[in-house]
């Protein structure tokens, strides 16, 4: 029986053929009890999308009631998703005849082997500082743009701070996870990963490099499910957390992907495991 804090995240993966827009809202209403504002909202993600986060027994009622007007869809707990566990992190990829062995950051070295892969996820997690102060130099956001990492924070919070400005630094992080047939996860993070693999094709933005990776695993794997949608998919906001520091002189606000990125590999991983058997 689940605690009271358990939750459902009830997603939507793919509507009955027949089924136009208002066909779409009509089914979250008198499936799932949504306002007919929120359904559309809902309805205009596309799928495969979270529509809404429920009591898992609540879920279940929902899903069978989903399916019987031919609608395909699954909800995940947070315990089951709690349990995929945490992902592994590759130090370096070494290509053997079939496959690749791992050096990892932590433990033992493995192997890959093309037959082991289930699914590979991809995404770009981006985040985003904005700095604000109250009043005064209109020079120092062009100047905070070039500032390092440490001086841009602190500019911000010393007491020294320029006041009446504002600037944003966003940065794309390139990271892929790759799930093993026995439920395992290993990550690659560009920041922490050595693309030697790539040999004379390695370039130096971490873009091109995972794109040449892509390619390679592709090639490698091509058995295993693709995934790319990170892009497009639309993180619960219990999933989302804004860091802010603030004193008298500034405020920094940091959004960070990289707990919504997750998320997302680990929904996507147990969308694949529930929409292909066991044995696939």
């Amino acid at each position: 029986m689940p605690g009271p804090s358990e939750k459902a995240y009830l997603s939507i993966l793919q509507w009955a053929d027949a089924m136009d827009a208002n066909a779409q809202v009509e089914a979250l209403v008198a499936c799932c009890a949504m306002d007919p504002f929120d359904a559309d909202q809902a309805r205009r993600r596309g799928v495969p999308q979270i529509v809404m986060r429920t009591d898992p027994v609540l879920a279940r009622v929902m899903l069978e009631d989903l399916a019987k007007r031919g609608v395909l869809a699954f909800a995940p707990t947070r315990t089951r998703m709690q349990q995929v566990g945490d992902a592994r992190l590759i130090r370096r990829l070494i290509p053997r005849r079939s496959g690749f062995q791992c050096e990892m950051w932590r433990g033992d070295a493995g192997s890959i082997a093309p037959g082991t892969v289930f699914c590979i996820i991809r995404a770009r997690p981006r985040q985003v500082r904005r700095m604000t102060t109250d009043s005064g130099d209109t020079a120092m956001p062009a100047i905070a743009a070039m500032m390092p990492e440490a001086a841009f924070v602190e500019a911000a919070m010393g007491d020294s701070a320029a006041t009446g400005w504002s600037t944003t630094r966003a940065r794309v992080k390139e990271v892929l996870d790759i799930y093993l047939r026995d439920g395992s996860r290993l990550r690659i993070d560009a920041d922490k990963f050595s693309f030697d693999c790539l040999g004379g094709q390695r370039a130096y933005a971490d873009l091109v490099n995972m794109r040449l990776l892509t390619q390679m695993l592709v090639q490698r794997f091509s058995r295993a499910l693709w995934d790319e949608g990170f892009g497009k998919f639309v993180c619960p906001p219990d999933i989302l957390r804004d860091r802010v520091r603030g004193d008298r002189h500034a405020t920094l606000r940091v959004r960070d992907d990289a707990p919504a990125f997750d998320f997302y590999s680990v929904w996507a991983y147990l969308m694949y495991r529930h929409l292909l058997p066991q044995g696939a």
